[in-house]
């Protein structure tokens, strides 16, 4: 009997991965199509896991009364941002295209608050900047709050009184990377 061996090499550049989601305890349990990038990066998964209990308790299928929706309350205008194109309704049942969509937001964002990441590691106004809080907060008030926020110390903030120094505080504990 002849046996063949089969050797496979993969490119993980560009590859995507499959992460899990259960949606009763806010962990990835079933398949979400994540970046290479993204996938096994604990400190992500905590950020996003604490984002979501902010925003919803980490309730996947709620619609605030503004209209922003799903476990990071993710409004209209930033879906368009992103390019989601799918329904809201297929967003809302779907925790994996939050997570997607939300880790595409957080990009986005970082590129908006581009001029600003030099701040990361240094103390403003008495808050340690970090790439999390800084995602947090804009993700909260928008990047042109937190742009505000460095450059005359506005401290936008919303109807439950969180705010961009708030974010910017209690979200420093994480050592986010996101390319």
């Amino acid at each position: 009997m002849k046996t063949t061996i089969v050797i496979v090499i993969l490119s993980f550049s560009s590859m995507k991965l499959y992460a899990p989601y259960n949606h009763n305890k806010g962990n990835f349990n079933n398949s979400c199509v994540i970046t290479n990038e993204d996938i096994n990066n604990k400190e992500l998964e905590k950020f996003l896991n604490h984002l979501g209990k902010k925003e919803s308790g980490n309730k996947w299928n709620v619609v605030n009364f503004l209209g922003a929706k799903g476990a990071y309350q993710i409004t209209d205008i930033a879906l368009k941002d992103i390019g989601y194109k799918g329904s809201i309704k297929t967003f809302l049942k779907d925790s994996c295209i939050q997570k997607e969509c939300v880790v595409q937001l957080l990009k986005k964002n970082k590129l908006y608050l581009k001029n600003y990441l030099h701040f990361i590691d240094k103390k403003v106004r008495g808050i340690n900047i970090t790439l999390a809080g800084l995602l947090s907060a804009a993700h909260l008030a928008g990047a042109g709050n937190v742009q505000k926020f460095f450059n005359f110390g506005y401290n936008a903030k919303d109807i439950n009184d969180d705010s961009v120094v708030t974010r910017l505080r209690e979200f420093s504990k994480y050592n986010l990377i996101l390319n």
